[in-house]
């Protein structure tokens, strides 16, 4: 058998870390992303899809080019 005590921790902490990031997104009507350049996909917070009114869906990923269909064309720049 083996001990996964820290390992057990450092999830716990990790959660308990998202959770935080979560409630301060939602509190602050701030979301994060990260884009990944390869397939032109991003990867989205829960409050950047309600921010934008999309449905969260299974992988939590929005083409770039979705995203920038919201975009005011000014901002693209």
């Amino acid at each position: 058998s083996r001990d996964v005590t820290q390992r057990k921790r450092a999830e716990d902490a990790l959660l308990t870390s998202r959770d935080r990031l979560a409630n301060a997104e939602r509190m602050a009507h701030l979301g994060n992303w990260e884009l990944r350049p390869a397939d032109r996909q991003q990867e989205w917070s829960d409050e950047l899809f309600r921010i934008f009114e999309f449905e969260i869906p299974p992988d939590r990923t929005v083409s770039y080019e979705r995203f920038c269909g919201r975009v005011h064309p000014d901002d693209l720049g």
